[in-house]
C-alpha cells in the first residue's frame, strides 16, 4: 500500500509542478510581449530653416535633378520662342534701313531737280564751246522760249569754267558729278556742295578745281543757284 500511494504521489506532483511551469512560462511570455511605440522622427533641417527664418534669414531651396530638368526644358522652349523674334526684329531693322536709304534718296533727286538752272560741260567738248549747256530738268524749269537773259548768263559762265577745266583722262564714259554752287551778286561763287559725286575722286577733284579757279564768274542779274554738271 505504501508504494502505489508513494507513485501515486509522486505522479501528481509531477503533474503539479508541469502545470505550475507552463502556467509561469505563459505569464512570461505576455509580460515580454509588449508592443513598441513608433519612434518620434525630428527634421532638424526644418528646425534649422525654421531658426534661420525667425532670425531673418533666408534659406534657398536645394535643387534637385527634377528641379533641374525642368529648368532645363523651360531654358530650351524660350530660346526656341526667342528665335523667331530676333529674325523678325532683324527683318524689321532691315526695313528700316531700307527706307531711310531711299528716303535719302528721294531727297537728293528732289535737291537736284530744286534747281532752276543746271549748266553742263562735257569733257571732250571744244573749251569755250558751252556745249550741251542744259539738261532736260533745266528747259522744262524754264519754260520754251522763257529767260533768254538768264540762258544768256549761264551760256557765258559755262564757257568761264570750261576754260578752267583740266579733264582727267580716266576712260570712263560714264562718269557724271553735279556740283551745286551759288553765284553771288559780285561774281564770286560760294560751293554749296557735291550734289551727285562720279564715284570716282579725281574726276570730282578736277570738277570742284575748275569752279574754284573760274571764280569771280561773271556778276549775275541776280544771285543765283546753279548745278554745274561734268561729264566725260
Amino acid at each position: 500500500m505504501n508504494a502505489p500511494s508513494l507513485q501515486r504521489l509522486t505522479i501528481l506532483s509531477l503533474i503539479f509542478h508541469i502545470t505550475l511551469f507552463s502556467l509561469t512560462l505563459l505569464t512570461a511570455r505576455k509580460s515580454v510581449n509588449f508592443t513598441i511605440p513608433s519612434p518620434y522622427v525630428v527634421n532638424l533641417v526644418e528646425a534649422e530653416n525654421s531658426s534661420r527664418q525667425s532670425a531673418g534669414e533666408t534659406a534657398a531651396p536645394q535643387p534637385t535633378p527634377k528641379t533641374e530638368a525642368v529648368k532645363d526644358t523651360r531654358a530650351a522652349q524660350k530660346a526656341r520662342d526667342n528665335r523667331p523674334i530676333q529674325k523678325s526684329k532683324v527683318s524689321e531693322e532691315q526695313y528700316i534701313s531700307e527706307r531711310i536709304a531711299a528716303l535719302k534718296a528721294k531727297k537728293r533727286i528732289e535737291e537736284i531737280g530744286r534747281l532752276r538752272n543746271i549748266i553742263s560741260l562735257k569733257g571732250h567738248g571744244p573749251k569755250g564751246s558751252g556745249s550741251d549747256k542744259r539738261t532736260e530738268a533745266a528747259d522744262v524749269a524754264s519754260g520754251k522760249g522763257a529767260g533768254r537773259m538768264i540762258d544768256d548768263y549761264e551760256m557765258r559762265i559755262t564757257k568761264e569754267i570750261q576754260q578752267h577745266w583740266i579733264f582727267p583722262e580716266t576712260g570712263d564714259k560714264t562718269l557724271e558729278a553735279i556740283i551745286l554752287v551759288k553765284v553771288m551778286k559780285d561774281g564770286s561763287v560760294r560751293i554749296m556742295g557735291i550734289e551727285k559725286s562720279s564715284g570716282n575722286p579725281l574726276f570730282d577733284r578736277s570738277a570742284l578745281r575748275a569752279i574754284t579757279r573760274a571764280s569771280p564768274l561773271t556778276p549775275p542779274p541776280s544771285e543765283m543757284e546753279i548745278g554745274v554738271r561734268f561729264y566725260p
